[in-house]
C-alpha cells in the first residue's frame, strides 16, 4: 500500500514509472546520458541509480564497482492470535515493537497476529560465489525457506512471549537486503561520473525512504544538501570497499550484529588487514593494538607484555581499560 501510494504521488507530480522495462546499458553522448532498454533508448541529463539489490550489476554500466552485498533476511508470521485481536478491536491500536537485542530479533504485531523477524548470527549471504550467481530472472521472489537458521530464535521468543506458542506459522518470508561494508545506504553522487547519483543498498528502505527522496533531491537540484550526508555518502568508501570477499564478509558481520552494542574503543575484526603502512610490521612488533580506517591498519595504542589485549576487554563503555595506563 504505500508503494503504491508513493508511486501515485510521483505520477501526480508528473512522474513517468515503466514497469518490467530493464535497463541493459548506459552511454554518454553529447553531454547526456542514453539510458537502453529493451523498449528503446531514454536520453536524460541525469540517472540515479536505485537498482536496490542489483544496483552493483547497474554500477557496472557506468564503470563503477559499488561496494555491497547481499543478505538472506527471513521473518515469520504467525496466524491470527484471539486474544490479540480482542485486545486490538477493544484498543483500536496495536502492541508496541518489542526488540530483543541480546537474542538478536524483532517482535511486532502484524494484523491480529505477530511477526518475528531475527538477525540471526548463524546469518547467510547470498549471491557470493560463483556456485551461487544471481538468477537473471529474479524479481518478486523469494528465497527458499531455511527454518534451520531460525529455530533458537523461534523458541527464545515464544519462551519471552508465551501467547506466541498459541498461534500457528502463516509464511516464513525469506528474502534479499543488500548491505554496504558499514551498513549504511549509498545515497549522493556517484563517484567519478558526471551528473549520476545513487540511492541504493537501503537495508530499512521504507524507514529511511522519505529523508532519502529529500536529501536525493537536494543533491540533484541544488548540488548539496541540507544536512551533513558523509555517513550515506557513496565517496566515503576508496576502491578496497567494492572487493567482493570484504563486503561480504563486513555484510555478514553488520547483519548478525543488527542489535549489537557500539562500546568507543572496540574494533570490529571482520575485513582487516586490507591495507598496511610500510612501517606496519615494525609497528605491530613494538606491541601496536590497530584499528582499520579506511581501510588502513592504524595502530591506536602500544601493549607491554602481560597486557590484557583481547578483544573482549574492549567491550566497555570505560576509560580505564588495559590500554590506560599506556596513553596517560
Amino acid at each position: 500500500q504505500l508503494t503504491q501510494a508513493l508511486a501515485k504521488g510521483a505520477r501526480d507530480m508528473g512522474a513517468k514509472i515503466i514497469r518490467f522495462c530493464p535497463v541493459t546499458g548506459v552511454r554518454r553522448e553529447n553531454g547526456e546520458w542514453v539510458v537502453q532498454t529493451p523498449q528503446g533508448e531514454i536520453r536524460c541529463e541525469i540517472v540515479i541509480n536505485a537498482a536496490g539489490y542489483r544496483a552493483a550489476e547497474v554500477g557496472k554500466m557506468f564503470g563503477r564497482e559499488v561496494p555491497m552485498m547481499v543478505m538472506s533476511h527471513q521473518y515469520i508470521l504467525f496466524e491470527e492470535i484471539p486474544e490479540l485481536a480482542a485486545w486490538t478491536k477493544e484498543r483500536g491500536k496495536k502492541l508496541p515493537l518489542l526488540r530483543d537485542v541480546d537474542t538478536s530479533y524483532y517482535l511486532r504485531q502484524e494484523k491480529t497476529g505477530m511477526n518475528l523477524g531475527p538477525y540471526e548470527r548463524n546469518c547467510r549471504a547470498h549471491w557470493a560465489t560463483h556456485n551461487d550467481p544471481m538468477p537473471e530472472d529474479f524479481s518478486f521472489q523469494l528465497f527458499p525457506d531455511d527454518l534451520d537458521r531460525l529455530e533458537h530464535y523461534l523458541a527464545d521468543a515464544v519462551a519471552r512471549v508465551p501467547i506466541l506458542g498459541t498461534a500457528g506459522l502463516s509464511k516464513v518470508i525469506n528474502g534479499p537486503i543488500p548491505y554496504a561494508p558499514d551498513g549504511n545506504p549509498l545515497i549522493g553522487p556517484m563517484p567519478g561520473v558526471p551528473n549520476a547519483f545513487e540511492a541504493c543498498v537501503f537495508t530499512f528502505g521504507i524507514a529511511q525512504g522519505g529523508g532519502a527522496g529529500k536529501v536525493l533531491a537536494e543533491w540533484v537540484t541544488e548540488g548539496q544538501t541540507e544536512w551533513d550526508m558523509w555517513s550515506c555518502d557513496p565517496r566515503r568508501f576508496t576502491s578496497f570497499a567494492a572487493a567482493p570477499d570484504y563486503c561480504v564478509a563486513k555484510g555478514m558481520e553488520i547483519y548478525g550484529n543488527e542489535y549489537a552494542i557500539q562500546f568507543p574503543r572496540h574494533a570490529w575484526p571482520a575485513g582487516r588487514d586490507r591495507k598496511h603502512s610500510p612501517l606496519h610490521d615494525r609497528i605491530k612488533a613494538l606491541g601496536g593494538q590497530f584499528d582499520a580506517y579506511n581501510g588502513w591498519e592504524r595502530a591506536t595504542w602500544y601493549a607491554k607484555p602481560g597486557d590484557d589485549t583481547a578483544e573482549e576487554s574492549t567491550l566497555t563503555f570505560r576509560r580505564d581499560g588495559p590500554w590506560q595506563h599506556r596513553v596517560r
